[in-house]
């Protein structure tokens, strides 16, 4: 029973190894190189578990779509009740109803050149 599992392992494992030389021979080196790298890697179990708001780790998949819910609805509520959000107001600018874009103008010689003088050796330096 041992000598005959060894035995399709060691099969299976040429398998592969002649399905990447195909893959190189088909000259397809990115696939071949992610079959490579799945053998490399081995096997990696996954585990179905999260912890809940007090820590204990739950592992009934019920609870933890349930946990993933309230937890994605406090922090897409937390961003929309906040007043001091970082994203534009997009009342401030028009629509240009020809172009369908909104109403930035783009900047000037001048505010670019600004920019540009703040770059250094193609770095961004600190964002004013």
């Amino acid at each position: 029973m041992i000598i005959a599992c060894r035995k399709e392992k060691r099969w299976v494992i040429n398998q592969r190894f002649i399905a990447i030389e195909d893959e190189f021979k088909e000259r397809n080196p990115r696939q071949a190189y992610r079959m490579v790298q799945k053998i490399k890697d081995g096997y990696k179990p996954h585990t179905d578990q999260c912890k809940d708001t007090e820590g204990n780790i739950i592992g009934d998949k019920e609870q933890i779509e349930g946990r993933w819910k309230e937890h994605f609805e406090k922090i897409l509520n937390e961003n929309k009740h906040n007043s001091k959000s970082t994203a534009l107001d997009i009342e401030q600018y028009p629509m240009n109803t020809q172009t369908g874009e909104m109403g930035m103008q783009a900047p000037t010689g001048q505010e670019t050149q600004l920019a540009l003088q703040k770059l250094n050796g193609n770095n961004a330096g600190k964002v004013i």
